[in-house]
């Protein structure tokens, strides 16, 4: 029993961190609220520790806070075998007593099977707070609306959706609740509690009327914007877009930023299943509205696995820009899978774009419009860069001057040097290394004079972390240009703050 209820535990727990000196982990220690919520919900409902916590599929606490901290809301499933409904989710809901312990107060029934989301969102203006659960039953996702104010968190609505986020569109603190839907699925939204607006509703219907010409074949999906309140769920407006059939396609990062553009933007990364190939949705808002919907394609995932997030504030301007991966000069797609089969790791050219929004002054319309902003080796592990030299990146009339790059071992050391076509060595010029220019290490600080004595020296230091890098003296280099010196090496190096 002992050993089944540390298993129980194991997504509730901390570790210290490691001890450099000896290397070993300290003890376990639980980490509360949630082991003291787990054992109330035990003690209140069971004899057995028959139950464990499910944590939502998307980024998310365990607990998710009520009422300014008084309340929370955990989900939990139970396991034994003679119980009814085992796969069935049960939120619970706990609050505070006098003595600032968790008390378990109600049980709310989701006969689902897991948890893919769940948040809250609050309406200043009323003083108010809802309580949002995307559950998954069937492989179809549900959305609950509950009414945190009532004693009994009544529920207000619930719908089908593929992409539920809470956004601020108008930026007031009030949030708004932005969801991917069918389009079959309209009708079902006028309930009694829906209102539908009808500016709206006319154009998800002239909108559905036009993709079906384009797309007869295609079931389409709707975006819409639903304000909740006490009393009603406005929603706002819809737009309906093709190329996103949840059976192929699946969201894979998501952030709301209004400072990229001149206005709020919900910026979605779609993947294509069990591909690298990538389509990102833009959802541009003005007051309650979508106010531009935009989609591209990275074509460069179609061969390369995105080493990065489909976004990062690069320069830590509050603007967001956007990478898109190149292989290193000799991979191509046929000797990256026999590595990727091999399971050895391989490094990544990443390009970085600005997209601004702005009108074209020759039909009055608005565009999205790119830029390059930095040409890197971005490794998001250890959250740092280097500004690729442009003399490592023009094309030189001599095809053997190029620069390449391999990882050293699973640590993601890397190594430039000057790659040699050869067209039958498959994976091989991994090995013809002798023209080397540039190692970089990521390492624990206090091995500094260690690495100081094979030529290394220190390019950035994070609290434990050290960042080393070695220029090779290669009197025996064909192209002298491509060499670099100590200060451009710093002057390339960067980290990531956010």
């Amino acid at each position: 029993m002992l050993i089944t209820t540390i298993t129980t535990f194991f997504l509730l727990t901390g570790c210290e961190e490691l001890n450099i000196n000896n290397s070993l982990l300290c003890p376990v220690k639980i980490i509360t609220p949630e082991y003291e919520i787990l054992e109330t919900l035990k003690n209140r409902k069971y004899k057995k520790p028959d139950i464990s916590l499910v944590k939502p599929n998307s980024k998310g606490s365990v607990i998710t806070s009520l009422k300014n901290d008084s309340c929370a809301a955990i989900f939990y499933k139970t396991t034994e075998k003679n119980l009814k409904n085992t796969n069935d989710l049960t939120m619970a809901i706990f609050y505070k007593d006098l003595h600032n312990k968790w008390r378990y107060y109600l049980d709310i029934p989701l006969t689902s099977e897991s948890l893919d989301c769940v948040f809250t969102i609050k309406n200043l203006k009323e003083n108010s707070e809802f309580l949002i659960v995307g559950a998954i039953k069937n492989n179809k996702k549900i959305c609950y609306i509950y009414d945190c104010s009532t004693k009994n968190l009544k529920k207000l609505y619930s719908f089908n959706y593929k992409y539920i986020a809470p956004i601020d569109i108008k930026l007031d603190g009030n949030f708004e609740l932005f969801v991917i839907s069918k389009e079959k699925q309209k009708s079902q939204f006028q309930k009694e509690n829906i209102v539908i607006d009808e500016n709206a509703n006319k154009a998800i219907e002239e909108s559905i009327k036009n993709n079906e010409k384009k797309y007869r074949k295609n079931k389409n999906d709707i975006a819409l914007v639903m304000n909740i309140s006490k009393n009603c769920i406005n929603i706002n407006l819809g737009t309906s877009f093709e190329k996103f059939d949840c059976k192929y396609f699946e969201i894979t990062n998501s952030v709301f930023n209004a400072n990229t553009f001149s206005c709020p933007c919900l910026f979605l990364d779609t993947q294509l299943k069990k591909t690298y190939y990538t389509i990102s949705r833009w959802f541009l808002f003005k007051e309650n509205e979508i106010i531009y919907d935009f989609q591209f394609n990275n074509p460069y995932s179609l061969e390369t696995p995105r080493a990065f997030p489909f976004f990062y504030d690069v320069d830590s301007d509050k603007k967001i820009e956007f990478p898109h991966t190149y292989l290193f000069e000799g991979y191509n797609l046929k000797n990256t899978n026999k590595l990727e089969e091999e399971g050895i790791q391989y490094p990544q050219k990443t390009l970085w774009f600005k997209y601004n929004y702005k009108k074209d002054n020759t039909n009055g319309k608005f565009k999205i419009e790119k830029n390059l902003f930095k040409k890197t080796y971005s490794n998001y592990i250890y959250k740092y860069a280097i500004e690729l030299p442009e003399k490592w990146l023009k094309n030189f009339e001599n095809k053997n001057d190029k620069v390449s790059a391999k990882y050293l071992n699973e640590n993601q050391d890397i190594e430039f040097f000057v790659y040699k076509e050869n067209k039958d060595s498959n994976y091989n010029f991994l090995e013809n290394d002798k023209e080397k220019l540039l190692t970089i290490k990521v390492d624990y600080i206090f091995k500094e004079r260690e690495y100081e004595k094979n030529d290394f020296f220190v390019l950035h230091v994070d609290g434990k972390l050290g960042y080393f890098a070695k220029i090779h003296e290669n009197l025996k280099i064909s192209n002298p240009e491509l060499k670099l010196t100590k200060k451009e090496v710093k002057d390339m190096f960067f980290t990531f703050n956010n």
